[in-house]
């Protein structure tokens, strides 16, 4: 949600940005600047991606009157401003122009060294990540299921989604299913859940709803109680905050040998 609403008012910036920076380059631009009044087009054209960026900036100044663009400040400037005020000598400002510029040098070749020593060091004080040579032993002994009969189609009433059962192999009595659905059905950070009964359709999920695990997933176990009544399964998008579908209701299994559908 919150992506979502920051692409939309980027969106909305940059558009403004673009209608703004169009008027900008054939009329504004001469207004507050002079020196650009004789630009060709193509300078015009080189502007626009800035004017894009900043125009609330350039609008101010436009609505503000200005006729010349700011006076940069910084040391260089401010010396020859204190030269002309004191009257020095042309031979004593150059003297302190380059002991400013020497200044300048040591502290670009100090953080050239400084900065690549913290990369390194940070580098090498890493934490090492952890490696197993052996799974976890619930993750060894997770359960293998095999198809219950072919896919189901039309369970959910909004969504292109294709319910296929599953049951564990070697007799072992656990249920699960999986979902698939066409390419251009794509729904950010969509959860699968399993509410008992035949809840009312709404945007928020029930208090009693069973987390089953990721859509994308090969094979979501079943929880107990859906092996024994009769409930809907919730598509959820948790980047969106909303539910996405709900299926109609149903039984999995109805406890047969054979894994009927009710």
């Amino acid at each position: 949600m919150i992506a979502a609403v920051f692409l939309i008012s980027l969106g909305i910036y940059l558009g403004c940005g673009l209608g703004f920076a169009i008027a900008f380059a054939l009329a504004g631009v001469k207004k507050i600047d002079p020196h650009a009044a004789k630009g060709s087009w193509g300078f015009r054209v080189l502007i626009l991606p800035g004017v894009v960026a900043f125009w609330p900036l350039l609008l101010r100044r436009w609505l503000g009157g200005a006729h010349e663009p700011p006076e940069e400040c910084n040391a260089h400037r401010q010396l020859a401003q204190s030269v002309h005020a004191s009257r020095l000598t042309p031979h004593a400002s150059r003297t302190m122009i380059i002991a400013l510029r020497q200044r300048h040098r040591r502290i670009f070749f100090a953080l050239g060294i400084f900065l690549p020593a913290v990369l390194v060091v940070g580098v090498a004080a890493r934490r090492p990540v952890p490696v197993t040579a052996t799974l976890p032993g619930v993750l060894e002994a997770a359960e293998k299921f095999d198809p219950s009969g072919p896919p189901r189609d039309g369970l959910f009433p909004k969504s292109a989604v294709s319910v296929q059962w599953l049951r564990g192999q070697n007799n072992s009595g656990a249920l699960a299913v999986r979902f698939s659905a066409a390419k251009d059905f794509v729904k950010p950070d969509l959860m699968v859940y399993w509410v008992a009964g035949n809840p009312k359709a709404t945007d928020a999920l029930s208090a009693n709803a069973v987390l089953l695990g990721a859509f994308a997933a090969a094979a979501l176990p079943l929880p107990a109680a859906a092996r024994d009544s009769a409930g809907v399964f919730v598509l959820f998008s948790l980047a969106d905050g909303e539910v996405v579908d709900v299926s109609t209701p149903l039984q999995p299994f109805n406890g047969s040998k054979s894994g009927a559908l009710k």
